[in-house]
């Protein structure tokens, strides 16, 4: 499959479940960029804003009769000659006045600008407040104003009375203010704003498979099962085996599918080796390639499992049994025997060579001509054997094995490798001779499942099991820097 040769109309698909999926993921950088920016927001606030005082002044409006009394029945009337009132307490002669008589030096611009006037609803009082930086200069302006507003509104409006009800004090502490709170909670949403649009921007370039869909457009493998993941956090203390009983029914029911292809592909193309790797680490790999052996020895099989993984062999734990301390190297390079190797696990019914230490020089071991001569070897002995292999993108052991297996099974985890290490890691295994016959889609989530299992003509409804598809120890940092693809086998 020759992936540079397949050109596609590039189109920008974004599925709304899988992004909300994906933020879900990063919710914890989400928080704390929103209550960094809210913190930021608050002290630059803190900082730059001035503290106010304010001097208050409350008059009450009354009309006037003819024989100049007042009316305190004619409400409605003093409501209405309020809002002539409010209008001219600002006006420009009493601002002059208070500028002239105000016993600290003061500005017009300053004086009108510090002054705003409001009716208490429903009444004929006014409110007069005066709010500067400094709490003696407005009281300095609400007393100029006391002093000398009666002559000047007197003589713009007679027909009513305008009295001080509550005169004006000096200030002693700074009114209080919650615009810190407001630009806090604004610098908040516009954090939290960013950041999802930097998720998005990321979200979209970084081209990962992250639904079957993607499989089949722009891989165009088939899909051979769908495993997904579990919010149960009790899962990931389960043994991700079909044998054990923790594990629910769909999960078992996956890899049963999964063996009935295999099965069908060795009877149409006399398929015996098949090996199973990912493009990246923790992509499920190893689970996959367990449990194909031991569901393929479940209808009668013989299997051999060989943990091909010099660099992080984990076979033996994912089965539950002791490493014995002699594996694939081992044989390969002829300190023992083939039948000193082989292990018989009876409560699996299959067949296992598999270590727990790391080996030195992993690609020179592979590509060893014994390693052809065994799997001849044990062809004539096993119905099918497994091989578990390194990360195909990472290093070139998977490339390596591909010259002397027969298929390969690509485990692709949603949201996990680019899809160029994807396309990489399939050319380089078929480049050397082995057929890439489909891939198991790993930890997929909901939104990434709902499309359907194409493989062939048929379709399957989605499975389900726990987070199995991080079942790691560890980096894979020793040995796999060492190794680059550009190795010549």
């Amino acid at each position: 499959m020759n992936y540079e040769k397949q050109e596609r109309e590039t189109k920008v698909e974004v599925n709304l479940f899988t992004f909300i999926n994906f933020v879900l993921k990063k919710l914890w950088i989400l928080i704390l960029v929103t209550v960094a920016f809210a913190l930021a927001g608050l002290f630059i606030s803190s900082v730059v804003k001035d503290d106010i005082y304010t001097s208050k002044i409350s008059f009450v409006v009354n009309t006037l009769s003819a024989n100049d009394k007042v009316e305190n029945s004619d409400i409605s009337a003093s409501i209405n000659v309020a809002t002539t009132y409010q209008y001219i307490l600002k006006s420009r002669p009493v601002v002059e006045e208070v500028v002239n008589k105000s016993a600290i030096p003061v500005q017009y611009n300053e004086v009108r600008g510090s002054m705003s006037v409001a009716i208490v609803t429903g009444s004929n009082v006014i409110e007069m407040s005066i709010k500067t930086t400094d709490p003696e200069k407005s009281y300095s302006i609400a007393k100029a104003l006391v002093e000398n507003y009666e002559s000047i509104v007197t003589k713009i409006y007679s027909n009513a009375s305008l009295n001080i009800c509550d005169y004006p004090v000096k200030a002693t502490r700074p009114d209080v203010d919650s615009s810190s709170y407001i630009v806090a909670l604004f610098s908040a949403a516009l954090g939290a704003l960013i950041c999802l649009i930097l998720f998005f921007i990321y979200f979209v370039i970084r081209d990962t498979v992250r639904t079957v869909a993607d499989i089949d457009s722009k891989l165009g493998i088939n899909v051979l099962g769908t495993l997904r993941k579990s919010n149960d956090r009790r899962s990931k203390n389960t043994r991700p085996l079909i044998t054990n009983k923790r594990n629910n029914f769909a999960f078992v029911e996956t890899f049963k599918a999964i063996r009935t292809k295999i099965e069908s592909d060795s009877v149409h193309n006399n398929h015996k080796v098949y090996i199973v790797t990912s493009a990246c680490e923790s992509e499920g790999k190893t689970t996959v390639s367990t449990n194909l052996a031991i569901t393929l020895a479940q209808n009668g099989r013989s299997v051999l499992l060989i943990d091909a993984d010099l660099r992080k062999p984990t076979v033996s734990k994912v089965l539950g049994i002791e490493g014995s301390g002699k594996g694939l190297a081992d044989i390969i390079s002829g300190k023992i025997p083939l039948d000193n190797a082989i292990r018989y696990v009876e409560r699996h019914n299959i067949f296992v060579i598999s270590d727990v230490h790391s080996t030195a020089n992993p690609s020179e071991i592979l590509s060893n001509k014994n390693m052809e001569s065994l799997l001849n070897a044990l062809k004539s002995e096993f119905d099918f054997i497994i091989i578990d292999t390194s990360p195909a993108s990472v290093v070139t052991d998977a490339a390596i094995i591909s010259s002397v297996a027969d298929a390969a099974v690509l485990v692709i985890s949603e949201d996990v490798a680019p899809l160029s290490r994807i396309k990489m890691s399939i050319n380089d295994i078929e480049s050397n001779g082995a057929e890439v016959i489909g891939c198991v889609f790993n930890n997929a989530s909901v939104s990434g499942s709902h499309y359907g299992r194409r493989y062939g003509k048929g379709y399957y409804g989605s499975y389900g099991y726990g987070s199995y598809g991080s079942y790691g120890y560890g980096s894979y940092g020793y040995g796999y820097g060492e190794d680059k693809k550009s190795d010549s086998k």
